[in-house]
């Protein structure tokens, strides 16, 4: 028989004796594998920033998004700003397509457009409301010229020739028409087997620039202690579960990673590079 998972226990708590703006953490992590002296104990103190107090949301959005959000705050969370500010960029009835749009969840985003949805006939998504156009996104069948902007959100990872995507998108779209996608730098495999890429910055606009597009605009949507923090705090699924009477101790593991991303997450102020995003953001424009 193979090595046995080791025995252990964890616990974290919090520690008021420090001002508000300030959380004192206590991580204690007991390893018991026959050797008194496998045990080992941390303390860790850290200061916490007043902006962190909560996720990157806008008070004025439903509550349906509110909770898909609260899914994966991190990395949901600085969507909510990026397609705000493209919809206060959208003239009253500007058409725009939401290409990849699975469950819609920003629909509610573009109550000012004329706002449609488009998801390939495998998607794994079973909307209430179903996409108004069933096509893959590198050939949707759409006029040249007929669109007043695209978004299209944490779909490029997802397709396995996404030059190709960006060449349909500029055919879609009306001269100075506007381009607004988000790509992952950084996360875990995910709808396969259609998960084939990961961008750079400088990956995703060689695409762009290749494809014809202009005024191309990218940014890191979080830092690098946001992205760790949420990664962890996922470690529970990641792990996933066994029928090997091992479980328990998962879940414990699960439910001190929770704990743990906290810690990580307050230390997000400190970041000044942001080079370690989980998602790019990206405008572009249609030349004329």
């Amino acid at each position: 028989m193979g090595p046995q998972p080791a025995a252990f226990s964890t616990s974290i708590r919090r520690h008021n004796t420090l001002p508000q703006d300030h959380l004192n953490w206590i991580v204690r992590i007991h390893v018991d594998q026959g050797d008194p002296d496998s045990a080992g104990y941390g303390h860790l103190t850290v200061a916490r920033s007043p902006r962190l107090a909560g996720p990157m949301t806008s008070p004025n959005i439903s509550e349906s998004l509110r909770e898909f959000i609260e899914e994966a705050p991190v990395a949901r969370g600085p969507h909510i700003a990026f397609l705000q500010h493209a919809a206060s960029e959208l003239a009253q009835g500007a058409t725009i397509l939401d290409i990849g749009a699975g469950d819609a969840p920003y629909r509610e985003l573009f109550g000012n457009a004329d706002y449609k949805t488009c998801d390939w006939d495998r998607s794994i998504y079973s909307p209430g409301r179903p996409p108004d156009i069933v096509a893959p996104a590198d050939n949707v069948p759409l006029p040249d010229s007929s669109l007043d902007a695209i978004v299209s959100t944490q779909v490029l990872e997802h397709v396995a020739e996404p030059g190709l995507v960006l060449e349909e998108f500029y055919r879609l779209l009306k001269p100075k028409g506007h381009l607004y996608v988000t790509t992952p730098l950084v996360w875990y495999l995910h709808e396969q087997p259609h998960d084939y890429y990961r961008y750079t910055s400088h990956g995703l606009r060689y695409l762009l620039n290749r494809a014809g597009f202009v005024n191309i605009e990218i940014a890191p949507m979080n830092d690098a202690f946001s992205t760790i923090s949420q990664l962890t705090a996922h470690l529970g699924y990641m792990m996933g579960h066994n029928p090997d009477g091992y479980d328990g101790r998962r879940d414990i593991i699960a439910r001190t990673m929770v704990e743990v991303a906290s810690l990580i997450g307050s230390f997000s102020d400190f970041d000044t590079q942001w080079i370690l995003p989980i998602s790019f953001s990206a405008e572009a424009i249609r030349p004329n």
